[in-house]
């Protein structure tokens, strides 16, 4: 898998958020947003991606939490709520509008 990108978010004064997709975004299918546990990375939704009928039927976008896999800021302290605002930003960002968690 390891498709990770990032994305810049303007949150906390500015967000380098990891992400992963399991395909050019398509705005006719829905969106599942996966969000890793605390102490992980995207790459806990391996089997996700690796199935190809589960991938073919939707947008599958993995998000990465503040301190985890690729996600970076400067602020040094942050909250979840701020990865949720970022959550947001990064899906805006990318263009999807409306998604399941």
């Amino acid at each position: 898998m390891s498709n990770i990108k990032t994305v810049d978010v303007p949150h906390l004064g500015g967000i380098t958020a990891g992400y992963q997709m399991s395909h050019p975004y398509n705005d006719s299918k829905p969106t599942l947003v996966l969000v890793n546990s605390f102490t992980t990375s995207s790459e806990l939704y391996r089997s996700q991606y690796e199935n190809e009928e589960l991938a073919a039927a939707m947008n599958l976008l993995a998000l990465e939490l503040l301190g985890h896999g690729r996600t970076r800021t400067k602020s040094e302290n942050f909250t979840f709520w701020d990865t949720a605002i970022m959550n947001l930003q990064v899906m805006e960002a990318l263009g999807v509008k409306k998604a399941f968690v």
